[in-house]
């Protein structure tokens, strides 16, 4: 999928991230939050990337997927499922967990098109 162009930019703390999608092909694309994660530097899986729309109440059910048509961009904030605080007020918007450092962490976005699924990687570095 060379014809997308995903860039995700740390926002304020390792494991708050807004992710952004710039369709540049002539098909609709589809990004499936619940099949894209961060992976820590030691391979551990911290879990599903919740949008930053999720309440509390929310976080256990399927995300719907984020559809960016051709021509369009999709810019959203992101925070790994594990990496949410699940104290206090049960429909509250999701808080990150103090920032930790996992250096080797990646971003696995999964991205739909034509019925075919890709995913793209990133690094994560401190800035």
């Amino acid at each position: 999928m060379r014809d997308l162009v995903i860039t995700a930019r740390p926002d304020g703390s390792w494991f708050t991230w807004v992710v952004e999608v710039v369709n540049k092909s002539r098909d609709s694309v589809s990004v499936d939050w619940d099949q894209s994660s961060l992976v820590a530097g030691n391979g551990d899986s911290m879990g599903r990337l919740l949008r930053g729309e999720t309440r509390r109440i929310d976080s256990a059910n399927v995300q719907p997927k984020t559809p960016i048509p051709p021509g369009a961009r999709v810019s959203q904030w992101v925070i790994p499922e594990q990496m949410t605080m699940m104290s206090g007020a049960s429909e509250g918007p999701l808080s990150p967990m103090p920032p930790l450092a996992y250096p080797g962490a990646r971003l696995v976005i999964s991205v739909e098109r034509k019925g075919k699924t890709a995913s793209w990687t990133g690094v994560l570095t401190a800035t």
